[in-house]
């Protein structure tokens, strides 16, 4: 998922696989999508914020010469290493961070959140701190304005979430047993999912579950935008946008009962490096 969202080459049939539940790992030996613990961040490695404005580690604080720690961490600092007072930087750390929250509670699978994370949690790019008993390693819980925006980011995100089975695949089946969405992938084009190494974008359909609306999550890490042609509805629904991290706080997200229909129901505009989540009511 990092090395997807950094638009890495290759990396689109790995997503696919990481957002269905890792069937490669799990469904050979009788195990259930929910044997899957999803995470972007743990307790060792850059944090969430610092994944996205380091691409080296910087440990020197940690008395080791900065050789302790991973040396290969699928990072990217968006164009600058470190705290920038560039605008255009940090509106895109801010919608990086974002693209990995949904990438990760949007996915079949159990997730598992960084202590932290949700607040935009900073390392100061040091991703080995476990020794550091200072401000490297504490939380602040004074909320600064990016960890209110982010905390309500998250927020929303895990109670859609909850609100969803289609999230919360039960099983591998992919006959539409119940309690089972079809997945059927996408790409710019209907039932034309792009799976070449060039390939940067994909989309993925949630339907057919009587337990659960439909839901379409469209992922780009491409650097330009796209547009994605959506499938049809059940009878009387329509699409409306509940996330888009094209948009910007507090349009990102919105809670399930202002989300916005579409006026084109047929093709979906996606902004460069970003996931959008629409359902159909």
């Amino acid at each position: 998922i990092r090395r997807f969202v950094k638009s890495d080459p290759g990396m689109v049939p790995a997503l696919a696989a990481l957002l269905s539940g890792s069937a490669d790992l799990y469904a050979d030996d009788g195990r259930e999508p929910f044997h899957s613990i999803n995470f972007i961040t743990s307790h060792d490695g850059f944090t969430l914020h610092d994944l996205v404005s380091y691409n080296d580690k910087h440990n020197l604080a940690n008395g080791e010469n900065n050789a302790d720690g991973a040396n290969d961490n699928y990072s990217w600092n968006c164009g600058w290493e470190g705290p920038t007072q560039s605008a255009e930087i940090n509106a895109l750390r801010i919608r990086q961070m974002k693209n990995f929250a949904a990438l990760l509670l949007l996915s079949h699978g159990v997730p598992m959140i960084l202590a932290g994370d949700e607040l935009g949690r900073t390392q100061q790019g040091n991703n080995n701190a476990y020794c550091q008993d200072n401000e490297i390693s504490w939380v602040n819980w004074e909320i600064s304005e990016l960890g209110a925006e982010m905390k309500r980011f998250f927020k929303l995100l895990i109670n859609f979430r909850k609100q969803h089975p289609n999230l919360r695949r039960a099983s591998f089946e992919v006959t539409g047993a119940p309690g089972c969405p079809l997945i059927t992938w996408h790409g710019s084009k209907l039932n034309q999912p792009d799976w070449s190494e060039n390939s940067h974008s994909l989309g993925m359909h949630m339907h057919n579950n009587s337990a659960d609306v439909d839901l379409y999550l469209i992922a780009n890490a491409y650097w330009e935008p796209l547009t994605f042609e959506l499938p049809g509805t059940r009878e009387n629904q329509r699409w409306r946008r509940v996330i888009d991290t094209k948009y910007t706080f507090p349009n990102e997200i919105l809670p399930e009962n202002e989300a916005v229909e579409l006026e084109d129901q047929r093709q979906y505009y996606v902004g460069p490096r970003s996931v959008a989540l629409l359902l159909a009511k």
